[in-house]
């Protein structure tokens, strides 16, 4: 199959420059990267629709894409809206504390999101560290985007098949917080498959 493996804008090998003086938005990642991304590979394969397997971010976001009708169906892993008020209390809290108070108190120490230090990943743009907290705040993830008025909403059109593989001992991909992910897509077949990991 012809793959394509992408960075987005501000993270990996598409920074250019400093982290701290990164612009991108979480937002941007959506609508515009896994967009850009998208009609590359259509383009460069001569493909009608392609598969998107996407972790994290990479399965949140085809609500976003105007192109959405080019991907064939969506595999997310670990992919929910991450909500914290669809998380065991405590760790809510933690994740509350974390993208809410500390992060932000980081960013505005270092000029960039030093979430590595809170075992969160790589270090983030600022301001994509900003909307992730605030998405997660909220819930819906990226109809957020569409209510701030930052993004145009594909939700309702969407009709590409989606599953979603979450852990059953993930404290953020949750079957809550799956389903959160999943309501916003109310016209695409859609489904969540738990992973136990003692049987594997």
């Amino acid at each position: 199959h012809a793959t394509l493996v992408f960075d987005y804008r501000g993270i990996g090998l598409s920074l250019d420059g400093r982290l701290a003086d990164s612009r991108a938005r979480l937002v941007d990642w959506g609508r515009l990267d896994q967009v850009a991304a998208l009609q590359w590979l259509l383009a460069r394969s001569g493909a009608a629709q392609v598969v998107l397997v996407g972790h994290s971010a990479g399965g949140q976001m085809i609500g976003l894409l105007p192109n959405h009708d080019r991907i064939e169906r969506v595999v997310g892993v670990a992919a929910s809206t991450g909500w914290f008020g669809g998380m065991r209390l405590a760790f809510g809290l933690k994740a509350r504390l974390g993208l809410r108070l500390l992060v932000p108190i980081g960013t505005l120490l270092k000029g960039y999101a030093p979430t590595s230090w809170l075992g969160l990943g790589e270090n983030l743009p600022a301001q994509v560290a900003r909307q992730w907290g605030q998405w997660c705040a909220a819930g819906g993830y990226a109809t957020n985007a569409v209510r701030a008025g930052l993004a145009d909403d594909f939700h309702a059109q969407v009709r590409t098949p989606i599953v979603v593989l979450h852990a059953e001992d993930d404290d953020i991909a949750n079957p809550v917080t799956v389903r959160d992910l999943l309501r916003t897509l109310p016209a695409s077949p859609r489904a969540a498959l738990q992973v136990r990991p003692r049987d594997h």
